[in-house]
């Protein structure tokens, strides 16, 4: 067995998780190809999210069968991406990146986010306990994206710019506020879509890839009522209350799981 929380999963929980996928279509009232107002064969905007809806609760709730909530309200690496992340930005919007740079060497390269990147590695690396953190590849995978995204924003910045300035002031672009709802809209994607892959290897069931992607939209809604909910706590840049948090809003999503639709007469 592997040390990422997917490998947990066994035979029958993919099966549910399977047969939750193939229940979604018919909970989303489009066991007939899609509705009026729908692209050719293809789902409403209505039937995606009803069909989100009812395959993350599913999910969860064979995650939970596997402990996900009390291992990942301890771990640490969550808290310790988020919060670097959070230091990347406030150095970028209040003092035009200069610690950072200082800090990681980043004067010369041509390439801040791939050393960027290898820094995020050795943060991972040091501070990952003993026993192997779970969710260490969601994690570093929704930091990357971070990253990455950041670094193709449009911001203004002179001929005269290096590299790693000019990838400061696009991160600097980005509101606190935006920089959270997407590390943990990426990383609640990233895990989704790795319990799809291990629930179906091979791709078997024609709707896992559209489970995917459904799931990761269904994970950016969450992200950002994670946020609303601390931006009026006053605590936007406390990583551990997120955590707690982001752990809240998954367990009652579980419990929103939406009815079949109506059938039409």
């Amino acid at each position: 067995m592997g040390t990422q929380f997917s490998s947990r999963l066994s035979k029958s929980d993919a099966q549910r998780i399977l047969a939750g996928i193939r229940s979604a279509k018919r909970i989303a009232g489009a066991t007939n190809g899609g509705k009026s107002g729908a692209a050719e064969g293809g789902l409403t905007a209505q039937q995606r999210r009803r069909m989100a809806d009812a395959i993350v609760p599913e999910m969860l709730a064979v995650a939970e069968h596997r402990h996900f909530f009390d291992d990942f309200q301890q771990s640490p690496l969550f808290v310790d991406a988020l919060e670097w992340l959070t230091s990347l930005q406030s150095d970028a919007r209040y003092n035009e990146f200069r610690n950072k740079i200082g800090q990681y060497d980043l004067a010369e390269t041509s390439n801040p986010v791939a050393q960027l990147t290898q820094e995020l590695r050795k943060l991972l690396d040091a501070d990952e306990p003993q026993k192997p953190d779970p969710f260490r590849t969601a994690i570093s995978a929704a930091a990357r994206i971070v990253l990455v995204e950041a670094a193709v924003r449009q911001a203004q910045s002179a001929a005269e710019d290096s590299p790693a300035v000019r990838f400061g002031r696009r991160l600097a672009a980005i509101s606190l506020q935006d920089l959270v709802s997407r590390f943990v809209g990426a990383f609640l994607g990233e895990l989704f879509a790795r319990l799809v892959s291990r629930a179906d290897p091979d791709q078997s069931e024609a709707l896992s890839g559209e489970a995917v992607t459904l799931s990761r939209d269904k994970a950016e809604r969450i992200a950002r009522r994670v946020v609303s909910r601390i931006e009026k706590e006053g605590q936007l840049t406390q990583a551990e209350r997120i955590r707690e948090i982001l752990a809240e809003e998954l367990r009652k999503t579980i419990d929103q799981k939406p009815s079949p639709a109506p059938v039409e007469t």
